[in-house]
């Protein structure tokens, strides 16, 4: 079975959805993920030993990013 990692975070008022991006220990380069509607993601493709950071950017309901949330 492939190893997963569950992110959550507290909901942001007025966001239709959210953007998640992730980085390895070492990389300066956040990387795009995927996208959700709720508060919390599953990232399916991590490595064994691998240390990862994610952030998260909401999405307005007018088309607007937030800043990075870490």
């Amino acid at each position: 079975m492939d190893d997963c990692v569950k992110i959550t975070w507290s909901p942001i008022s007025k966001a239709t959805q959210y953007r998640v991006y992730k980085k390895a220990d070492g990389e300066t380069n956040w990387k795009f993920i995927g996208e959700c509607r709720s508060a919390s993601f599953t990232d399916s493709k991590v490595g064994d030993g691998v240390g990862y950071r994610y952030t998260v950017r909401a999405v307005g309901d007018k088309g607007g990013l937030s800043t990075y949330l870490e």
